[in-house]
């Protein structure tokens, strides 16, 4: 599930239906899959997050990218404050 909120924007995101593909590479991982955006289906989304801990350089980073009708583009990329990434695989 991926819950992802952008205050500053009015933007809520949550996946809908799960996550669609998961892929890991060192210390980052990504997955999309489809969304809704303020209640609103019809977007899909690309989330990666990068563990930099063991690097001293903080908690880690991500980038997350929105898509959805009538050309919508969402994109951000910041270095993680707080908060927390989980994944849960069955």
């Amino acid at each position: 599930t991926l819950v992802y909120d952008d205050r500053s924007q009015g933007l809520s995101v949550r996946s809908s239906g799960g996550v669609q593909a998961i892929s890991y590479s060192g210390s980052c991982v990504s997955f999309s899959g489809n969304a809704k955006v303020n209640g609103q289906p019809g977007y899909q989304f690309t989330f990666t997050a990068c563990d930099l801990s063991a690097l001293g350089t903080g908690i880690g980073n991500f980038s997350i990218s929105i898509t959805g009708p009538l050309g919508f583009l969402y994109q951000r990329s910041s270095a993680i404050s707080g908060g927390f990434v989980q994944l849960n695989v069955p």
